[in-house]
């Protein structure tokens, strides 16, 4: 399922879904969609599809399911290497088409902002500071 995953709303909101009703195996899952996320030959629409699954589940963190709170746990220390490995896309990502790209990576960062994690907050100020210009943009907001 998650190969096949791509950037259309439906699929996304069905792998979320999926996720949330097998969170007793959220451990697997946040291995799994780590794993998918950092292999660098996935092409950079589908790893943004999968940031994007990553973004519903946290937001869906809350419902009364068992077990589903703990995907909050689970990607909380993914996150670093998660974002690290779409900072070595980004430095793949040729020429002028590196910012239209790059746009819809800019747009999740601000999404998770607004989530107010600050453990999120830091690594992308981190990832994004390293970035150049991009990271004026978010840096009192790490502490």
């Amino acid at each position: 399922m998650l190969r096949a995953l791509g950037p259309q709303r439906s699929k996304i909101g069905d792998m979320m879904v999926f996720c949330i009703e097998h969170a007793d195996s959220w451990e697997e899952i946040v291995e799994c969609i780590t794993d998918s996320l950092c292999i660098s030959e996935t092409p950079l629409y589908k790893k943004i599809a999968r940031l994007f699954l990553v973004s519903d589940i946290l937001h869906n963190c809350s419902v009364k399911v068992s077990n589903v709170s703990n995907y909050r746990k689970g990607f909380q220390s993914k996150l670093p290497d998660i974002f690290q490995s779409f900072y070595q896309s980004y430095n793949q990502i040729e020429g002028r088409l590196k910012a239209e790209q790059f746009k819809v990576f800019q747009y999740f960062y601000v999404k998770l902002l607004l989530t107010n994690f600050r453990f999120i907050i830091a690594t992308c100020n981190e990832l994004f500071s390293s970035m150049g210009r991009l990271g004026y943009l978010f840096i009192g907001f790490s502490h």
